[in-house]
């Protein structure tokens, strides 16, 4: 008797976990881009339009900690899952695990969500992360320093400093092995 018992509950529990899931649909409506090596921020929307609540609806994206969803009947909700990045360039979509473990954890119902949403992940700044520009330079009567120094002659060579016009590197000398250095003006 107690193994039929059982066995009647562990199917309820089965068909509970894999309902938890069906009919819902998501949606990307926003991401953020980033740098190589940090995270891409993906928004999505979940719909659910049946008339049961949903519970405990997880999304995890590769090997992060999983975001827990509960959605109203006829609802939707929001969530924002985080994309770690290796590479710059183009993200053309996120793949998604949806799961849920409702409603006691004995089972687990999973699928993958293919979200049609690119992102675009720019190379990773040289130097130190978090560096910031260089201040602008000081004005001069009434004109920007910078328009009123021109080519006109050339006074040296100095290190390079991130943020220098490329128009005034010495590409010659990285040709030829040596380090990156930046013309001088007066």
């Amino acid at each position: 008797m107690l193994t039929f018992l059982l066995a009647g509950l562990a199917l309820v529990v089965t068909l509970h976990t894999y309902r938890n899931l069906a009919q819902l649909s998501f949606r990307p409506y926003k991401t953020t881009p980033a740098y190589a090596g940090h995270p891409v921020s993906y928004h999505i929307t979940i719909d659910n339009p049946g008339t049961r609540q949903r519970h405990a609806i997880e999304l995890q994206v590769g090997n992060q900690a999983p975001v827990v969803v509960n959605l109203p009947a006829q609802g939707a909700a929001s969530a924002e899952l985080w994309l770690p990045t290796h590479r710059r360039g183009k993200i053309p979509y996120c793949v998604t695990t949806v799961a849920s473990r409702f409603p006691l954890g004995l089972f687990t119902a999973w699928s993958y969500v293919k979200l049609e949403a690119s992102c675009l992940v720019y190379p990773k700044p040289s130097g130190a992360s978090g560096q910031r520009l260089p201040p602008p330079l000081p004005h001069k009567e009434g004109r920007h320093t910078a328009l009123s120094q021109g080519n006109d002659d050339f006074l040296g060579f100095r290190n390079y400093h991130p943020g220098d016009s490329s128009r005034h590197r010495h590409w010659r000398a990285v040709a030829r092995g040596q380090p990156l250095t930046t013309k001088q003006f007066s």
